[in-house]
């Protein structure tokens, strides 16, 4: 009887959230095509790979569900309290993407413009602080205009930013993932 009623409250929290995302996602036209990198995987394969976070007035952001892990130390053990993931930007803001093109504009050739640029971060979820340790951008015509390492320390996550909103999803997709992300994928602190 427990595991029937443990699995009526699992379903109902799974419509729930579907419902929730489905809400949030309203006024927002075909944001999953939107969210896609212009690479050579299938079109299923990248539709079902970034998943939206939010969207605000510089732009819409979205993580790469299949970068989700946590981070090993030297040793190898797992911390469940550092967690890296590939976050994706597409700019939506005109002003803000005429300067990132003016900055690239002798990349940028044929009427080609910025699309979206991909971070990859690590957040430290019990201090609730995060890093950006690189940075890759991209045209609409696919080309990288930037691929860079960052190397920044940890800085404490803004109130009401995109970052805050990624820590949250990040939480949520980790309580449904936890044993597969402590059992599987091995990436070492750099």
């Amino acid at each position: 009887m427990k595991k029937l009623i443990l699995l009526f409250i699992c379903l109902s929290m799974i419509g729930s959230v579907a419902f929730a995302s489905e809400q949030q996602n309203k006024g927002s036209q075909n944001r999953e095509t939107d969210m896609m990198p212009q690479q050579e995987l299938s079109k299923d394969t990248e539709k079902n790979k970034w998943s939206f976070i939010v969207e605000n007035e510089l732009g819409s952001y979205a993580y790469d569900n299949t970068s989700v892990s946590f981070l090993e130390d030297k040793k190898g053990k797992k911390d469940s309290n550092i967690v890296k993931a590939d976050i994706k930007t597409i700019v939506v803001n005109k002003e803000l993407l005429k300067r990132i093109d003016a900055k690239y504009a002798n990349q940028l050739k044929n009427g080609d413009t910025t699309s979206y640029c991909v971070m990859h971060m690590i957040f430290n979820r019990a201090e609730e602080t995060y890093k950006v340790t690189s940075l890759q951008v991209f045209s609409m015509k696919r080309k990288t205009l930037e691929d860079k390492v960052v190397n920044n320390g940890f800085s404490p996550i803004p109130e009401k930013s995109f970052v805050k909103a990624t820590l949250k999803v990040l939480n949520q997709y980790i309580e449904v993932n936890i044993g597969d992300m402590l059992f599987t994928k091995r990436y070492l602190v750099i």
